[in-house]
């Protein structure tokens, strides 16, 4: 116990980042960054005509409307970063772990990222799936209005149905896909 005040009032980071966090860097400045990054790199490669200076202004006025919104919900987005870049790290290390010991056990993971592989949705979509776990698990929903009651269901009742469209929709096309190889192979004649 005595130790862990001794490196508390020792730790500099310790009153650094309360100086930080006081002088509004988390709730402000970070998001007004993190907004003038995402929508001038999305504007410069999905939009390569717009001028480079009208992209900038673009992303420069989104970015102080996400400012003026984190003026409003700052600590809260402050504490959602916090939490989805935090809980996202600790889902790529696991991912990390996974990838090296399936390295170790032999698989080529390049393998899962071959042109004309269905493994490669696969992935995206539990990937994204995972994003949208920690989405929901950092407090994005008390940030974006997300509805929680669409045609009479509840919050669980929507989660469900969309966790078994999600499962239904991942079911058709594996069927599919088997269905693609079964068909390829009735009209070839056999190998000689």
């Amino acid at each position: 116990m005595a130790l862990e005040l001794v490196l508390a009032q020792t730790n500099p980071f310790i009153p650094l980042l309360g100086n930080l966090r006081n002088l509004g860097l988390f709730e402000f400045l970070l998001p007004f960054l993190l907004a003038l990054a995402i929508v001038y790199g999305i504007l410069r490669k999905m939009v390569p005509q717009l001028e480079k200076t009208a992209s900038s202004l673009i992303a420069i006025i989104v970015a102080f409307f996400v400012m003026n919104y984190s003026g409003q919900a700052g600590v809260q987005m402050a504490q959602f970063f916090t939490q989805f870049f935090g809980g996202g790290l600790i889902v790529l290390t696991g991912l990390l772990v996974i990838i090296i010991f399936l390295g170790l056990a032999g698989f080529d993971m390049s393998k899962i990222f071959l042109p004309g592989k269905g493994s490669t949705w696969a992935l995206v979509l539990l990937l994204g799936f995972i994003g949208f776990a920690l989405f929901l698990g950092a407090g994005g929903s008390t940030l974006v209005p997300i509805p929680t009651n669409i045609g009479g269901f509840g919050g669980a009742d929507v989660t469900a149905i969309i966790f078994f469209l999600i499962i239904i929709a991942l079911a058709v096309w594996f069927l599919s896909r088997s269905e693609e190889k079964d068909e390829g192979g009735k009209g070839a004649p056999p190998p000689r």
